[in-house]
């Protein structure tokens, strides 16, 4: 009896083309039945939250989010960047993209897993073994509560295991060149 406890509490599944561990006695908390993709496979709508996000990280393209490289940008790059999506032709027919705030960002965090904490049916990743790590590290846009008197920082998410991180994003003149995340895009659907 207590064998077959044990083999329950440590086996694993394997999800996808990357070092995703998942446990099958966890609760799904990003089930693929809870989002609806869009046709042209570019954007995804959580049922859960009414959120629509874009499928890729930003920097890849593709149904498999295989093209293209991420764009690891600091913080303030990072907004700049939303804003010219939005300012230009937008994305997938919208020009209302903007940064998640950290619990919109948790809500795709696949708590069942780690190794990579997204579930990848709904959110393709590329894994191509060189910028794996630094692409798991994604901003949101929600500030960080006081730190340091001169810096600004905000919070973030690492899918490696879905933990809530902070970046120092600078300070009030400046752009920390040198603390760069991924990010993803998101829009209210309704």
């Amino acid at each position: 009896m207590i064998r077959k406890i044990i083999v329950m509490m440590i086996g694993f599944i394997t999800v996808g083309n990357v070092s995703a561990s998942c446990r099958a006695a966890i609760a799904e908390t990003t089930p693929t039945s809870n989002f609806e993709v869009s046709a042209s496979d570019e954007v995804v709508i959580d049922k859960t939250t009414g959120l629509m996000w874009k499928r890729c990280l930003e920097g890849y393209s593709g149904t498999d989010c295989k093209t293209g490289d991420a764009i690891q940008a600091t913080y303030v790059t990072a907004l700049q960047n939303i804003a010219s999506i939005n300012s230009g032709s937008g994305f997938a027919g919208f020009t209302d993209w903007r940064m998640p705030n950290i619990k919109e960002l948790r809500s795709i965090v696949e708590e069942q897993c780690n190794g990579l904490a997204l579930n990848e049916d709904v959110f393709p990743y590329e894994d191509d073994g060189t910028a794996e790590d630094d692409i798991r590290l994604q901003f949101s846009n929600t500030p960080r509560p006081y730190r340091e008197a001169d810096a600004t920082w905000v919070l973030g998410v690492d899918f490696d295991d879905g933990a809530i991180v902070p970046f120092s994003v600078g300070s009030v003149e400046t752009d920390s060149a040198s603390l760069v995340g991924s990010y993803r895009l998101v829009r209210n659907a309704q």
